[in-house]
């Protein structure tokens, strides 16, 4: 059996011990029982969230769906033999060692399942029972999610049985003859029974009350299938949300992660045996579901496309995407003041220095591969009084991407050194791109060399 809510079998292999064969199985591991968590929620006088009794319930009457659908029975349905996961909201039903595939011409023991979640036809000894047994069961452990303790705690056979008259009142004698056609010894007094509503007073306003009529009553033939019981009202938000809620009961566990996703787990052969009305709300969840999913992977894809096109990356990048690829081509020009504070800037800007003179150079291509600028200048202190600059452009590429230019400006001696930007990009100027550099402390050949856009720059001081 291959199933969500069934514990997964992994291997199988005997072993003898002490002359007797047994039989080990390895399945896959569980941390946790639904005995433990109603003890723990017992034990700090708290009862367990409707959304959870839903969570679970709706679990394991589905993974009875399934088992029956197969005709296996069970036959010891309690909460020490269903594993949970708190972790991840998940139940599996474990411990199949009284199962059986019933066959209606075979006659079976009477004497099974624990005495709590016995049901009334094997207290009167039917031999010849279904699958309802274990319906009788989950109805039982649905009952004890809610109150918090065993519906049924009989201490023997017929101090059990007594339990459930005490609560659903004396059985007639066409309930008892259809739980067993042989037994006679019906002599019970007439009593009345108790409403859920009265013995589950804490849960008195909730839906969970119709479930357990369905599941817990005498006659086995009218009592709920799993396949039926699963497309009750009471666990409807499982399946089909009203609109504005999550895709489930719950929500999101107490540990903040998502409840599983019940729509988007059914198999489609698994829903050949569930009810037309409950098969049509989750292909229609489903459907939905996948519209969904469709959008937002349309979303996805335009605004990742749209992320990529040009225009996104240059406002990603503070750039205007009006501006043109051949920007890199604008003229250069070289400006030099009064107090020798000297920048190289495209042509254009908006910076101004008062009592500058600028020399026109022609355009260089910055794209291209890297290009050696030297800058030399003579000392200030010559006998003419008069500053000579040359600016050398050499191309290091294959072909030339600019024309060597030599000039000379002429101006008034000043004591400082010319300074040049180490940057060819207005936006890459470095902090100390308009400060005047230190004067040299001695007459020795000063040299600096510096990086530009992967191009080579060469400052050379000498004395006059």
């Amino acid at each position: 059996m291959h199933h969500v809510n069934v514990v997964v079998l992994y291997y199988y292999f005997f072993a003898l011990s002490g002359g007797d064969n047994y039989l080990n199985l390895i399945q896959e591991f569980v941390p946790q029982t639904l005995s433990r968590l109603i003890k723990h929620h017992w034990r700090i006088r708290q009862a367990i969230p409707l959304a959870s009794v839903k969570l679970y319930s709706f679990q394991l009457l589905r993974g009875l769906a399934y088992i029956h659908h197969r005709a296996v029975c069970h036959r010891d349905i309690k909460p020490q033999n269903l594993l949970i996961n708190p972790e991840q909201g998940t139940l599996k039903i474990c411990d199949f060692g009284s199962a059986k595939i019933l066959n209606p011409e075979e006659p079976n023991v009477s004497y099974i399942c624990s005495r709590y979640y016995r049901a009334p036809e094997l207290i009167f000894g039917a031999t010849h029972y279904t699958v309802s047994i274990d319906m009788w069961s989950a109805g039982c452990v649905i009952g004890e999610l809610l109150l918090g303790r065993p519906v049924f705690p009989g201490s023997s056979g017929v101090d059990q049985l007594v339990e459930i008259i005490k609560i659903l009142g004396t059985p007639t004698p066409e309930q008892v003859r259809e739980m067993n056609p042989d037994y006679s010894e019906f002599k019970f007094p007439n009593i009345n029974g108790c409403s859920w509503e009265k013995l589950i007073r804490n849960r008195s306003s909730e839906s969970a009350f119709p479930v357990l009529r369905r599941l817990l009553i005498y006659s086995p033939r009218i009592r709920a299938t799993a396949s039926n019981i699963l497309a009750d009202p009471f666990f409807a938000d499982l399946i089909f949300p009203p609109p504005g809620h999550p895709p489930n009961a719950t929500g999101h566990l107490p540990n903040g992660k998502p409840a599983p996703q019940f729509p988007s787990e059914f198999t489609e052969s698994e829903m050949e045996y569930l009810p037309e009305s409950l098969v049509s709300r989750i292909r229609h969840f489903q459907n939905a579901a996948a519209e969904v999913s469709r959008k937002s992977n349309e979303a996805r894809e335009r605004s990742s496309s749209s992320q990529s096109s040009p225009e996104a990356i240059n406002r990603m990048q503070g750039k205007n995407p009006r501006e043109s690829q051949s920007d890199t081509l604008r003229p250069l020009q070289l400006t030099t003041g009064k107090h020798c504070s000297a920048c190289l800037r495209t042509s254009g800007s908006a910076i101004s220095r008062s009592q500058t003179r600028s020399m026109a150079m022609s355009a260089v291509d910055v794209r291209a591969k890297p290009v050696v600028l030297r800058y030399n200048q003579r000392s200030a202190r010559r006998a003419d009084n008069r500053l000579s600059e040359s600016v050398d452009f050499e191309a290091t590429t294959r072909t030339a991407v600019a024309r060597r230019v030599e000039t000379s400006l002429s101006t008034r001696p000043h004591r400082s050194v010319s300074y040049l930007s180490q940057s060819f990009h207005p936006g890459a100027l470095s902090e100390n791109a308009f400060q005047s550099p230190q004067r040299p402390k001695s007459r020795n050949a000063q040299s600096n060399r510096v990086s530009v856009f992967g191009s080579s720059f060469s400052h050379k001081n000498e004395n006059g």
